[in-house]
């Protein structure tokens, strides 16, 4: 796929409830719509997804 172009991944990123997954610049992403503060490089958040 070319660089700069996005597709879902599939079979997503799975999880335990307690783990965490890395996301760095250039690899996977997530989109994060509608926020209510701005978050910039380096800023650790909370998200709870469903």
């Amino acid at each position: 796929m070319p660089r700069g172009v996005t597709q879902e991944k599939e079979g997503g990123f799975p999880l335990a409830a307690d783990e965490r997954y890395e996301l760095d610049p250039g690899e996977d992403h997530i989109m994060l719509m509608d926020l209510t503060e701005d978050i910039q490089p380096g800023d650790v958040f909370e998200d709870q997804t469903h």
